[in-house]
């Protein structure tokens, strides 16, 4: 299991679905630490990724073009866009494409 930097062991509860029609679980995690600003999630996910991305292609010469894969359904081209406007993440990339 991943630490996420919190001491308490997470909780998960499970709630039975009874449809005749179907059979499903549906699960549900808290978190308590979460944020439901977009942006801001976008913002966060956008300066991690490139800034790992930044260490990993350090030998790479330019010009270098960064594909990140966009798995946070929340967030859209507008969101991404204002978000890559807001971060001040220093970085060797010529273009940053995220890919839905």
């Amino acid at each position: 299991m991943q630490s996420l930097g919190i001491n308490d062991p997470p909780v998960i509860h499970i709630a039975r679905d009874e449809s005749q029609t179907h059979k499903k679980i549906v699960g549900i995690i808290p978190n308590q630490y979460s944020n439901p600003d977009i942006l801001l999630n976008a913002q966060i996910i956008l300066h991690d990724r490139i800034q790992t991305k930044t260490k990993k292609c350090v030998a790479i010469s330019d010009p270098v073009w960064l594909a990140l894969f966009n798995d946070y359904f929340l967030a859209d081209e507008e969101t991404y866009r204002v978000a890559l406007r807001r971060i001040s993440t220093p970085h060797p990339f010529t273009r940053i494409l995220i890919v839905g």
